[in-house]
């Protein structure tokens, strides 16, 4: 008779062991597939962001050539895009930045970004420099 209450007294205590397993278990492998996927969205948002340079390149300009945006625009806002384009009268231009065209020659792409195409090009008569100079163009898309 003591055997009898010996195997339902196992029985019961060895589906709660069994049982407390299986659920942990099942938890565990519940977090690992959220950890996962975590994971793998973060890693597809990174591979999805394109690389736009460095601040260097930003800041490359000289500071006379920056122009006061307060002066070109009577816009009170720059994320406002105004249904018309800006008359050029309104534009600034500082002539020494400017080169011909018909100057430029060419030659190779180097690069491709956001917002335009770097050109490996020869300048004619660059600076009153006899000859052609090496430089590198930035055309906008």
């Amino acid at each position: 008779i003591s055997n009898d209450s010996d195997n339902e007294i196992c029985d019961h205590y060895c589906r709660s062991v069994i049982g407390a397993s299986i659920g942990s278990l099942a938890c565990f492998i519940l977090i690992l597939i959220i950890l996962w996927t975590i994971k793998r969205k973060r890693k597809g948002q990174k591979s999805n962001l394109k690389h736009v340079g460095s601040l260097l390149s930003i800041s490359a300009v000289p500071s006379d050539y920056v122009v006061d945006r307060e002066r070109q625009s009577s816009y009170p806002s720059p994320i406002w895009t105004p249904k018309q384009p800006f008359p050029s009268s309104t534009r600034q231009e500082d002539f020494k930045w400017e080169f011909p065209r018909e100057n430029l020659f060419l030659e190779e792409a180097l690069g491709e970004g956001e917002f335009g195409v770097v050109m490996k090009a020869k300048a004619k008569g660059l600076a009153g420099q006899e000859g052609y100079t090496q430089v590198a163009i930035k055309m906008l898309k």
